[in-house]
This record gives structure tokens, C-alpha cells and sequence, in this order.
């Protein structure tokens, strides 16, 4: 019987490495580049730009609240803040709702998590790998760019988006929404 790697040694490494990428300094700047994050949603390729990430949870709890919206999840804790938890599928059109084992906390006034099933790594990507992406139909806004990460085309979510629509929201719990 074949044995598995064991996944919270893994996970362990990855948040390390994800950790030192924001602790350690960069002595010169390529600007002719941008830094992803490459996660999975329901087996598609996506990724979300780290310049508007403050971290990367793995196995966190999320404590469901009622809502009416199906892409919030409930709360996690961190650092004593109380942190809003949104299904990043489920936002992007995804039927499933479902708590994926990783949260990429936003960078905004009010902190959110987006929870996502797989986390696959981390990108330099040169900036003419990224180009503009085609909007079919009535799709979400939330992909306004794509990128070559290798031989996989991932559409980067856009975070200003995705804030945006939510805050838009009426019947969203009192904590995240911000004061006119």
C-alpha cells in the first residue's frame, strides 16, 4: 500500500514559504513583473495577485452565521480580529458551496477571508504574461485578466471586484460593511 506525503508537514511548508515571501526583503524591484498566488477552485486554475493579500490560512474553523447569501461562509478568528469568510467558488459563479481548507485574508479596510479548495503555489509572473481578459456573456466581472503561469492560462481574480460586489450587498452582516 503506497503511503501518502504527510499534508500538514506540507501545508506547514507552504504557509512558511508563503510567510518569508512578505518577511523577507527585496533588495531591487522588478517592476516588469507581478507575484501570484495559484489556487484551485473546484479543480480550475485561478489566481489572485499577492500585492492584494495580507496572508494565507490553512485549516482554520469557520463558524457558520445565517445569511442569505450562499458565497458567506461564517467567521474565523485571527489575530483577535473577527474575520468574514467567503466562498471564492461560490462568488465566481461555482454551484457548490463549499469551505475549502485554505482562506487568502484580502487586503481592505475591513479584513475578509476567501476560502478556496486548493492552494498550488506561488508565481513571478512577467507582466506581458498577463493580458486583458474577454468577457463572455454575463459572466462574473470579478476576471479582468489572465495569465500564463507556465503552460496553465489563470484568470487572476480581481480582489477590487469582488470587495466591491460585496459591500454592495444590503443583507450582508453589520461587521463588514463599510460606512458611507
Amino acid at each position: 500500500m503506497a503511503t501518502l506525503p504527510n499534508s500538514s508537514n506540507r501545508a506547514e511548508e507552504l504557509r512558511r514559504a508563503f510567510d518569508r515571501a512578505f518577511a523577507e526583503p527585496h533588495p531591487t524591484k522588478d517592476y516588469n513583473t507581478d507575484d501570484l498566488l495559484c489556487v484551485g477552485v473546484s479543480g480550475d486554475p485561478f489566481a489572485l495577485r499577492m500585492s492584494e493579500t495580507a496572508g494565507l490560512l490553512v485549516d482554520r474553523k469557520i463558524v457558520p452565521l445565517p445569511s442569505s447569501r450562499t458565497e458567506f461562509l461564517g467567521v474565523l478568528g485571527f489575530r483577535g480580529e473577527i474575520v468574514p469568510v467567503y466562498d471564492l467558488g461560490a462568488l465566481l459563479g461555482y454551484d457548490e458551496r463549499k469551505a475549502g481548507r485554505w482562506n487568502a485574508l484580502v487586503r481592505a479596510e475591513n479584513t475578509i477571508a476567501l476560502a478556496f479548495g486548493q492552494f498550488e503555489g506561488h508565481a513571478h509572473v512577467a507582466r506581458g504574461d498577463i493580458v486583458p481578459a474577454e468577457r463572455l456573456g454575463n459572466g462574473p466581472v470579478y476576471i479582468q485578466e489572465v495569465a500564463r503561469v507556465g503552460t496553465i492560462i489563470r484568470p487572476i481574480v480581481s480582489i477590487a471586484a469582488l470587495l466591491e460586489a460585496i459591500n454592495k450587498r444590503d443583507d450582508l452582516p453589520q461587521m463588514i460593511k463599510e460606512e458611507p
